[in-house]
């Protein structure tokens, strides 16, 4: 009598194991798909992201190349900071009077153009010259004699410093902003730009590190 009422309980209880077995495999089944769909999934994202990197590097370097290009086209500008504007005088004149006065003979024909480049009075003048050495003559005339005021040039107006200036891009004025703020962030000696080429140079016996990128900065910081 025992095992008549209990047959049909075990057997109730047979199916329902089977009903749970298969939903297990189910659900494990679901899993591994699930498993190998995430693993796929990570594995193109990690694609993408080295061709995003790598992307980003042709970009960087074509932009890098771009600005050395367009640094190149002003190679032989000058800018000529804190000259009052001059009633009687040209930005021509100008430039030769300033020239002068650290001893380097510019004509009216070695000037290619100049212009103030903006339209307030005592905004920078830049200057276009014809060839490089002139500017590089201007630059290394007015270091030896340790900088110049306006009154030794013979100019009117407030008697402040003239400063000599390279012209440079908007991407190599940035940077050279960023390695300034760096070289005072981090107390080093000293942070300069020659020819629209930036140097970094960190205490007086290490050599000057050229700065060509922002990487640059970050590996030098």
């Amino acid at each position: 009598m025992l095992q008549e009422f209990f047959e049909p309980v075990r057997k109730h209880l047979e199916e329902e194991m089977q009903e749970l077995k298969k939903s297990v495999e189910y659900m494990s089944d679901c899993f591994d798909r699930q498993k190998e769909n995430t693993e796929e999934l990570i594995t193109k994202i990690k694609l993408i992201a080295k061709e995003n990197e790598e992307l980003n590097q042709r970009v960087l370097q074509l932009e890098n190349k771009l600005n050395w290009q367009e640094q190149r086209e002003k190679e032989k500008n000058l800018i000529l900071c804190g000259v009052p504007d001059q009633l009687n005088k040209n930005t021509n004149q100008i430039t030769m009077d300033i020239a002068r006065t650290v001893s380097v003979s510019i004509k009216e024909d070695d000037i290619e153009s100049s212009y103030r480049v903006n339209k307030k009075d005592s905004a920078p003048i830049l200057v276009k010259l014809r060839t490089i050495e002139k500017k590089k003559e201007m630059i290394i005339a007015a270091k030896k004699m340790r900088g110049i005021k306006v009154n030794d040039c013979g100019l009117e107006g407030t008697n402040r410093n003239i400063f000599f200036n390279d012209d440079l891009t908007l991407q190599t004025q940035m940077l050279f902003k960023k390695t300034r703020d760096l070289r005072k962030e981090k107390n080093y000696k000293s942070a300069y730009c020659i020819g629209g080429k930036i140097f970094l140079r960190k205490t007086d016996s290490d050599n000057p590190i050229r700065i060509h990128s922002e990487n640059d900065l970050v590996q030098n910081c």
